[in-house]
């Protein structure tokens, strides 16, 4: 399991059962094939977001979650 801080302070958990990612953020939870996808839709929000802060903020946390090995 995996948690960090949202852009606007709240809890972001994410989880990689090794085919799915799973991202819950305050009462919303959404299970996708990629990291990306899970937060994005656990955050609501498309691609790409309305908000360049977020937009970056996503793409760190995306690319720090594919560099580790599997998180379970």
């Amino acid at each position: 399991m995996w948690q960090t801080y949202t852009p606007d302070g709240m809890i972001l958990t994410i989880r990689h059962d090794g085919e799915a990612w799973l991202a819950t953020y305050l009462q919303r939870r959404f299970e996708a094939p990629t990291p990306e996808e899970a937060i994005r839709g656990a955050l609501g929000v498309g691609s790409p977001a309305d908000d360049a802060k977020l937009e970056e903020w996503i793409a760190e946390h995306v690319a720090a979650l594919e560099a580790e090995p599997d998180q379970e």
